[in-house]
C-alpha cells in the first residue's frame, strides 16, 4: 500500500504534536474525585518549582504568606511572563483549595479553571512558544503582509461579506485578538435557535477555539464604515452608541446565549470544544471617527462597561497586525525577549 506524502504528514505529524501537547496538559490531572487534592498539590508544586528558580524572586521565601505577597507585587504587571503565569497558577490553586474547604463549588470551579489556563500558558511558554515564532517567521510574514495590503486597498464601505471573506482567507489575523493560541474552527457556524417550523436560527461569522484549553469564542464581523457613535450628542459631552453598534452587540449577545443553551445538542454530546463562558468579539467601525476627546471617552467607557462582549475596531485589528509584522522583522532569527511581544503589540 502506498501513501501520499502530503497526506502522510497530515496523518502522522500533526497527531504527534497533538499527542505531545495533550500529554503535557493532562499530566497531574485528577482521574477521579479522590485524586483532586493530589492534583491541586501537583499544580501548586509545578508553579512553585519554577518560581523558586527565578532570579527575580531569589531573595524571597515562597513557602510563607509574606514571601508570596512580595512575589505577587513583583510580577503583577505580567513581566516576566513565565513567573507571572506561575504566580497565577499558585494563587488560583490556593484559592481553589479554600473554596473547596468552604463548600463553595462555583468559586472552586472558577479558580480551578484559572489554574488550568495558567498551567497551560506555562507549558506554552516553555515548550511551544519558540515553535510558534518559527511559524510566524515563515508563514506569518507573508500572511500578515497579504492581509494588511488587502485592508489598505479595500473600500472601507464595502459590504460585510467582503470583510467576512477577507478574514476567512486570512484568519491568522483573528488569532491575534486572543491572549492564548487560538484557531478558527468554523466559518459562519450555525449556533442554534431554529424553531420546530425550521424558521429562525443564527449564524455567527467565526467560531474560534483556544487550542490549549478548547474553550470557544464567537466573532461577528461588520464593516469599517459602520458608525460607532450616534450622529448627535446625547447630552453635552456625552455620545451614545450608534444604532449599528447597539444592534451588533444585541446580535452577538443573542448568538452567545443560543450557543450556551444549544451547543451540546448541536454537537450531539460529542463536543471536543467547550463554551466555557464564551467571549463574543464584534469587529466594527474605525477609530478615525472618534475625532474629539469626548467621543473617545464615550466610546471607551461604553465598550469597557460591556460584559462578555468585546468591541474591536478594524483599524485596531490591522494596527495590531502591523505591530506584529514589525516585531517579526525586528527579530528575524530568534524569539523576542520575554515580555516584549506583548508590549510591542499594544
Amino acid at each position: 500500500m502506498s501513501l501520499d506524502p502530503t497526506k502522510a504528514s497530515g496523518r502522522f505529524f500533526r497527531p504527534g504534536i497533538g499527542w505531545f501537547v495533550g500529554q503535557q496538559l493532562l499530566e497531574d490531572a485528577a482521574n477521579d474525585e479522590a485524586d483532586l487534592d493530589d492534583a491541586l498539590e501537583a499544580y501548586a508544586d509545578f508553579g512553585l518549582e519554577r518560581l523558586n528558580k527565578s532570579d527575580r524572586l531569589a531573595d524571597l521565601d515562597l513557602e510563607t504568606d509574606e514571601g508570596l505577597e512580595a512575589a505577587v507585587s513583583r510580577v503583577e504587571n505580567g513581566d516576566p511572563p513565565l513567573e507571572s503565569w506561575c504566580m497565577r497558577l499558585v494563587m488560583s490553586t490556593v484559592a481553589c483549595k479554600h473554596a473547596i474547604d468552604d463548600g463553595e463549588a462555583t468559586r472552586a470551579a472558577r479558580n480551578m479553571q484559572r489554574a488550568a489556563i495558567a498551567r497551560s500558558m506555562v507549558i506554552f511558554i516553555e515548550q511551544l512558544e519558540e515553535l510558534v515564532w518559527r511559524g510566524y517567521r515563515t508563514f506569518g510574514v507573508e500572511e500578515l503582509e497579504a492581509a494588511i495590503n488587502l485592508w489598505e486597498a479595500s473600500d472601507k464601505d464595502a459590504p460585510e461579506g467582503h470583510w467576512q471573506t477577507l478574514f476567512a482567507e486570512h484568519n491568522f489575523i483573528l488569532s491575534q485578538l486572543f491572549s492564548a493560541p487560538a484557531i478558527v474552527i468554523e466559518d459562519q457556524p450555525y449556533v442554534g435557535g431554529k424553531e420546530v417550523s425550521n424558521q429562525g436560527g443564527s449564524l455567527a461569522d467565526f467560531l474560534m477555539q483556544n487550542s490549549l484549553v478548547q474553550s470557544l469564542s464567537l466573532i461577528e464581523i461588520k464593516k469599517p464604515a459602520a458608525a460607532l457613535l450616534a450622529k448627535k450628542e446625547y447630552r453635552q459631552g456625552v455620545h451614545a452608541p450608534s444604532e449599528e453598534l447597539a444592534g451588533a452587540i444585541a446580535q452577538a449577545q443573542s448568538q452567545r446565549d443560543t450557543l450556551l443553551k444549544e451547543y451540546y445538542v448541536l454537537t450531539k454530546g460529542k463536543a471536543d470544544s467547550f463554551p466555557y463562558d464564551p467571549l463574543s468579539i464584534v469587529i466594527v467601525g474605525d477609530t478615525s471617527e472618534l475625532d474629539t476627546d469626548k467621543k473617545r471617552q464615550s466610546f471607551e467607557l461604553f465598550r469597557r462597561g460591556l460584559k462578555d462582549i468585546q468591541i474591536v475596531t478594524f483599524d485596531e485589528v490591522f494596527g495590531q497586525a502591523e505591530k506584529l509584522l514589525h516585531l517579526i522583522r525586528r527579530y528575524p532569527a530568534q524569539t523576542p525577549p520575554a515580555g516584549e511581544a506583548a508590549a510591542d503589540s499594544k
